[in-house]
């Protein structure tokens, strides 16, 4: 009876040593938290573009070039993918809101939506490092003030807004619940206007040229 009791002793620690080894054989082998992770977001940021505006006519040609100085806000969600095999790949979705400012206080505001395809390079539960690859479907308000001495404005609108795309190529990296994005955007859709002034066929053109840009963003 005694020798049964012990057999039945040592079997019992044995798949209590078993049990105990294998569950820190899973724990081991469990996948580390990433830096980039599915989460929510809060951006804002700077930056630095240029508008071009022209006036034409048979016997017209007046253009005018003008950087500006501006800011953006951006906020929504983030998901990057848990598999092994595209765990590098992620999709970013959310609002944003630019505004640049300029001389003779003229100014272009673009808002809507923005989809962006994420790609790590080096993603650690410390750090990651990656591209971006974005697409915004916004609309976009011009107010020209008095660029060109008001001849944009007259024949223009003083305010006027249009569909608008924008295609956006940047870096990112980040820590923790940090982020630092840098890149360019470029405008597709110019605000062009013909009409008929004076018997003449007239040309009015206002345009957002690419925009560089520099954000931090808060990660949930």
């Amino acid at each position: 009876m005694d020798k049964t009791m012990i057999k039945i002793l040592m079997g019992m620690a044995l798949l209590s040593s078993l049990q105990a080894a294998e569950a820190e054989l899973d724990e081991k082998s469990k996948k580390p938290k990433f830096a980039d992770r599915n989460t929510f977001y809060l951006g804002v940021g700077y930056q630095l573009s240029a508008i071009n505006t022209s006036f034409s006519t048979s016997s017209i040609d007046k253009s005018y070039f003008m950087t500006g100085n501006g800011f953006g806000v951006v906020l929504g969600g983030k998901f990057v993918a848990k598999t092994q095999a595209v765990e590098h790949v992620g999709f970013r979705y959310g609002l944003f809101y630019d505004q640049t400012f300029s001389s003779h206080k003229s100014y272009i505001s673009t808002y809507g939506l923005e989809f962006s395809g994420l790609w790590d390079a080096f993603n650690s539960p410390k750090m990651f490092l990656g591209l971006e690859f974005g697409l915004g479907i916004a609309g976009a308000t011009y107010m020209p003030g008095g660029a060109m001495h008001g001849i944009i404005a007259q024949n223009l609108g003083k305010e006027n807004s249009l569909f608008q795309l924008l295609v956006k190529v940047g870096f990112r990296f980040g820590f923790f619940h940090n982020e630092i994005t840098f890149g360019l955007k470029f405008p597709v859709i110019p605000n062009k206007k013909t009409e008929i002034t004076d018997g003449l066929s007239a040309t009015t053109l206002w345009q957002r040229l690419p925009v560089a840009y520099f954000n931090y963003i808060y990660n949930f």
